[in-house]
């Protein structure tokens, strides 16, 4: 790899450009195993890793049990994903809690039916994949990134941004 490659990853930027084709900073998800804590969903209590949703879309929403913005950001992605389901599409959206924030899981998932997986010291899934707040990963059906996002900048509550983000999903397929 070229030093100037070196470079643009040691200042925190997520690609780099070599000579004839982009390279992601990963090539597949890193794995995981994590347990959904959302007593509402339909994975509850189950341990939960990305190569589960092999052969489909998924979305994976890193968010903070006790942040209010991130908290409405999920309960849009419920609607999506309800959204999805009702029109007969399997792509399956799911959130990743910071480890350390387990006493808030009850009040966020309230009312929410999509797997909220909480994050252990161990597993560290948010330094592994790199997340920030809201941040956003949709992965194809080999569990390889399509796009990332992140809703503090496209806040779903716009009727724009939530059909915008439902269509992206859509075209993940």
């Amino acid at each position: 790899m070229a030093w100037w490659c070196w470079l643009i990853l040691a200042t925190g930027l997520m690609a780099c450009v070599g000579e004839s084709e982009e390279q992601t900073w990963w090539d597949r998800a890193p794995d995981f195993v994590l347990m959904d804590v959302n007593t509402s969903s339909a994975r509850f209590g189950e341990e939960v890793m990305p190569r589960d949703y092999k052969g489909q879309v998924s979305a994976w929403y890193f968010g903070h049990s006790n942040c209010s913005i991130c908290s409405l950001r999920f309960g849009e992605l419920d609607l999506i994903q309800k959204s999805l389901d009702a029109d007969g599409y399997d792509i399956a959206i799911l959130g990743v809690n910071d480890s350390g924030l387990e006493a808030y899981n009850t009040a966020f998932c309230e009312g929410r039916d999509l797997p909220w997986l909480q994050d252990q010291p161990r597993e560290n899934v948010w330094k592994s994949w790199q997340a920030h707040w809201r941040d956003l990963f949709v992965l194809d059906a080999e569990n390889e990134l399509v796009f990332r996002t992140n809703l503090t900048d496209n806040d779903l509550s716009d009727e724009a941004n939530f059909e915008a983000l439902r269509l992206d999903l859509l075209d993940a397929i």
